[in-house]
């Protein structure tokens, strides 16, 4: 997909994201290619992620060239679906190394994804991606800051209560 998008087939992209996610989910069919399949449907999790990041900036790229507003808009929900799985990855994945690994996956995701929100809010001046903005920028500093908590209890620096770690785990 990205060789078809680094010589500007972006549809061809598309198509095999589209492709893969139809793959990567149960019983999951699209008419268009501005679809993502339901965040509740994923065989393979965490091979979706870069799947729906890829597909997210394709959308963009695409939208750049087009100016269709709903290449912006299916773009900001491929992104918001990617979170939500890295999201309920994070609350299921017990190593270190693991949430380590999404919080590398993650944090250029929702830098993209907030990007994408703002400007559906300029273009739309519509509250709602707003909210979403806020909700990146949440999630990209719960994610920043479980990461660097991980890393001092596997060093054994802190001495956190248990009902903290949950807390933090539930952001």
């Amino acid at each position: 997909a990205e060789i078809f998008a680094a010589k500007g087939e972006l549809s061809k992209a598309l198509k095999i994201c589209q492709d893969n996610l139809a793959l990567l989910s149960q019983d999951w069919f699209f008419d268009t290619l501005l679809e993502n399949p339901p965040a509740n449907q994923w065989n393979q999790g965490i091979y979706a992620i870069p799947v729906l990041r890829s597909k997210a900036k394709f959308l963009r790229a695409s939208f750049k060239i087009s100016q269709k507003e709903e290449e912006l808009i299916a773009s900001l929900d491929a992104y918001e679906k990617c979170m939500s799985l890295i999201s309920f990855l994070r609350k299921n994945f017990k190593s270190g190394e693991s949430t380590l690994l999404l919080a590398e996956i993650s944090s250029p995701a929702l830098e993209e994804a907030l990007e994408v929100a703002f400007s559906l809010y300029k273009n739309e001046n519509k509250e709602s991606y707003l909210q979403s903005a806020l909700k990146f920028m949440e999630l990209n500093k719960a994610a920043l800051l479980e990461a660097e908590m991980k890393d001092a209890l596997a060093k054994g620096e802190l001495d956190i209560a248990d009902e903290i770690r949950e807390k933090e785990k539930d952001l």
